[in-house]
């Protein structure tokens, strides 16, 4: 198992995988491990290796594009929020620049030609 836990199984919903449960499974068999309840040091190290270093953001420049990619395809108006989410907390001030090394929030499984996995980042949640 390369480290890919789909957070719906037998469903038509989009499929990805959070790296909030990658990080719980990580837990679990270092957990188990250290229990003596079976030997996971090493599905912990290739879960780690494989989603977590790849699900960090090392380039941003794509950020950018997808939001102005976003302008020409807006959401449907249902998924808008009803408030002003501006505030205090909120900028768009280099948004793409800070967001280098943040991790992406949900890493989706795609098959290549050569039948192997790979992940590719979800688009960042914006404010």
């Amino acid at each position: 198992m390369v480290g890919y836990f789909p957070e719906f199984v037998n469903s038509v919903q989009w499929h990805a995988s959070e790296l909030c449960n990658v990080a719980d499974m990580i837990a679990l068999a270092i957990r188990f491990s250290e229990m003596g309840l079976g030997d996971y040091w090493d599905d912990a190290d290739r879960w780690t290796r494989n989603m977590f270093a790849d699900g960090q953001l090392q380039t941003t420049d794509w950020i950018d594009r997808v939001t102005e990619a976003d302008a020409y395809n807006p959401p449907p108006a249902e998924l808008l929020p009803t408030e002003s989410i501006v505030g205090p907390w909120c900028t768009a001030d280099s948004v793409a620049a800070r967001s280098r090394g943040a991790f992406a929030g949900s890493r989706r499984s795609t098959t290549g030609t050569s039948g192997t996995a790979s992940s590719t980042a979800a688009p960042p949640p914006r404010c």
